[in-house]
C-alpha cells in the first residue's frame, strides 16, 4: 500500500507551528508512522513532536540514531536506518516475514523512556470482486456539451465478505504513463489527485464507484485494503481534526504519538475504454 496516504495526514496533524514570545517548551515526544503488510518491507518513520505549556505543538524534524526493534511472537529484530531518508528505519533481511493474522511489536528508547506499540496484521479480504472489468464511457471532445467527465452514470460495484464487521479502504489507481482525459473540456492541474482516489474507512461489504468518477481512459488497479481498527480510528480522527484541535490526536503509541498499524489487500484490474 502507498502508506503515504496516512503519513501525509500525520505530518499535517502533528505539525501546527505558531510563533509567540510566551511559548514555553515542556517536552518533546516521538511521532511514529508505520504500516505493516504481508510480504512488504517493514518501514518506520520517526519524527519529533515538541509540546508546549499552552498545548501548542510543532515538529522539528526526523529522529536519527535510534535503536529501533521489531518483534514477532518469538524473535526481536533490530531495524537499520534507510540511506538518504532521515528518520526512517527498515528491516530488509528476508529472515523476517510479515504474515497475516500474526502480532508484531515495535519498541525503542527515546530520552531514556521506552516507546512501544503493537499491531496484528489482518487477513486478506475475502471474495473480493468487481461488477465488471470493462467500463465503457463516452468521450467528450473540446467544445462539446456535457457537464461531467462522461455521459454514463452507471456504477462499478466492489463487493467482498466481511464476516467480522471489520474496516476496509477502497482505492483506485491509474496505471497509464500519460493521462487521456474523458472530458477534454475539464482542465485538471494535478491529474494524479483525481486519477488516484482512496475512500474513507468502510465497515461494510460493498462500495460503489460512479463511472463519472473516472476522469481518464486507461487501466486502473482497484484495491481493497483490510485495515486494523486502530488504523481506521486514527484515519477518521485525522480527517475530522481542525486547526483548533490538533493537540490531542488519537494514537496507539505508548509514550509517543502517531500510529503503528497494519493492513492486508487484494487487487483487481479494470479498464476504462471509449464507448
Amino acid at each position: 500500500m502507498k502508506y503515504i496516504i496516512i503519513t501525509s495526514l500525520l505530518i499535517f496533524t502533528f505539525s501546527c507551528t505558531k510563533t509567540t514570545e510566551d511559548i514555553t517548551l515542556s517536552n518533546d515526544v516521538p511521532v511514529v508512522s508505520s504500516f505493516l503488510s504481508p510480504n512488504g518491507i517493514p518501514l518506520v518513520q520517526i519524527s519529533r513532536l515538541i509540546l508546549f505549556e499552552n498545548d501548542i505543538s510543532d515538529t522539528t524534524g526526523n529522529i536519527d540514531n535510534l535503536e529501533v526493534y521489531l518483534s514477532d511472537y518469538e524473535t526481536k529484530y533490530q531495524m537499520s536506518p534507510v540511506d538518504g531518508k532521515p528518520g526512517q528505519y527498515h528491516y530488509i533481511d528476508s529472515i523476517l516475514q510479515i504474515d497475516a493474522d500474526e502480532d508484531y511489536y515495535l519498541e525503542f528508547m527515546y530520552n531514556n523512556i521506552p516507546v512501544s506499540s503493537q499491531t496484528k496484521v489482518p487477513l486478506k479480504p475475502e471474495n473480493f470482486e468487481v461488477s465488471t472489468t470493462i467500463i465503457e464511457v463516452d468521450r467528450i471532445l473540446e467544445g462539446e456539451g456535457g457537464g461531467g467527465p462522461g455521459l454514463n452514470s452507471n456504477t462499478l460495484d466492489l463487493t467482498w465478505i466481511n464476516p467480522d464487521n471489520g474496516f476496509y479502504l477502497a482505492r483506485y489507481e491509474y496505471l497509464e504513463n500519460t493521462y487521456d482525459p474523458i472530458n477534454e473540456n475539464i482542465v485538471i492541474d494535478y491529474p494524479e489527485d483525481v486519477a488516484n482516489v482512496t475512500s474513507t474507512p468502510l465497515q461494510d461489504s460493498i462500495y460503489s464507484i460512479r463511472e463519472t468518477q473516472f476522469r481518464y481512459f486507461g487501466r486502473y488497479h482497484i484495491i481493497l485494503y483490510k485495515i486494523t481498527n486502530e488504523y481506521a480510528v486514527v484515519y477518521e480522527s485525522l480527517n475530522q481534526s481542525s486547526l483548533e484541535d490538533l493537540s490531542e490526536p488519537i494514537t496507539n503509541i505508548n509514550n509517543g504519538k502517531g500510529i503503528f498499524a497494519s493492513f492486508n489487500s487484494d487487487t483487481l484490474l479494470v479498464n476504462v475504454i471509449e464507448y
